[in-house]
């Protein structure tokens, strides 16, 4: 770390704060499920075996988190009928079922991909709302004003009433698009960009969770670049789990 902290200064002599384990340490775990994620397109788009790892199930990425860690009270599931991967927790299934396990959708019986009420993006871990709409269970937990009517199994989704009309106008800086759903803006305090959540997923963006503790609160946040959550970090004192 004194090694790459002394070559930063070399290569960039107005770097003012060094580089620390934890901030390192991020960015491999990083870099490391971003080449699994390339690994996984690869496979999809046709590569030939030799030139692609081969994915397995241990090898699932959750739709939800993106990410493939799981436990033996935390396991990644998937439907038997489409295949979607989601860990226990981030879809709210408090007990890995015995048998058959079905997202949703596919026990609504319903074959095609439907539209979230949140974003233009189609498919992926859905739930219902409780006007019957579909929506993405990470759209539900990162738009702060939407929430649910189970916490445990996050189902239904809840009070997309309460999404202002000014957030429902927001341009997504990824797909282009407004009133299509719901924006949240980027975390940083002179940046006004802002994005689907599915879309800033795909896109792989800085996603964190911040926990307040004078508060006892969580509160769900997005950085549309390395840099500006790095200063982040080094300007707040808060205790930051990274998704």
């Amino acid at each position: 770390m004194k090694l790459l902290n002394e070559s930063r200064l070399r290569h960039k002599p107005r770097a003012q704060t060094a580089l620390s384990v934890e901030t390192f340490e991020m960015v491999m775990d990083r870099l490391e499920k971003e080449a699994h994620r390339l690994g996984q397109h690869i496979v999809s788009t046709g590569v030939p075996a030799v030139s692609a790892p081969v994915v397995s199930d241990d090898d699932a990425v959750c739709a939800i988190c993106c990410d493939d860690e799981c436990t033996n009270v935390n396991a990644i599931l998937f439907c038997d009928s489409c295949n979607l991967a989601v860990h226990q927790d981030c879809y709210g299934v408090p007990y890995v079922p015995e048998g058959q396990w079905l997202c949703r959708r596919c026990q609504a019986g319903i074959a095609d991909d439907v539209a979230c009420c949140m974003c233009p993006i189609r498919g992926g871990a859905v739930k219902r709302t409780n006007d019957g709409r579909w929506a993405h269970v990470v759209c539900a937990l990162w738009i702060p004003e939407v929430g649910f009517g189970s916490i445990e199994l996050l189902e239904p989704v809840t009070k997309l009433h309460r999404i202002p009309p000014a957030r429902r106008r927001l341009t997504c800086a990824v797909c282009n698009k407004n009133q299509a759903g719901a924006c949240i803006q980027c975390m940083h305090k002179n940046c006004y960009k802002a994005f689907h959540i599915t879309c800033a997923q795909r896109v792989s963006l800085w996603f964190c969770i911040i926990k307040r503790f004078a508060q006892n609160k969580l509160y769900f946040n997005l950085c549309c670049s390395f840099e500006k959550f790095h200063m982040y970090l080094t300007e707040n004192i808060y205790r930051i789990f990274v998704v």
